[in-house]
């Protein structure tokens, strides 16, 4: 499965965290594979791509679990959002 996410450029800072630390989080946490497409080129928005193998006996989505924490990281702070 691949999800596919744009972050605002302003807030990609809190997904990737200090040195990598939030989205390494995020990888440890789920077990999916998150990348990150923060090249600048005049673009509002930064790619996020969240892929991960899923089985229809599965508990939980990997891919939405890993989507959520992303979510959480993206609103930090913006309780208006």
């Amino acid at each position: 499965l691949i999800v596919r996410v744009l972050c605002p450029v302003d807030k990609i800072g809190r997904v990737i965290g200090k040195g990598g630390s939030s989205i390494k989080s995020v990888r440890q946490t789920t077990g999916a594979r998150v990348e990150v497409d923060d090249t600048k080129d005049d673009r509002d928005e930064c790619l996020i791509t969240v892929t991960s193998s899923e089985s229809p006996d599965d508990l939980k989505s990997i891919a939405v679990e890993a989507v959520l924490l992303l979510q959480g990281k993206i609103n930090d702070e913006d309780d208006d959002t």
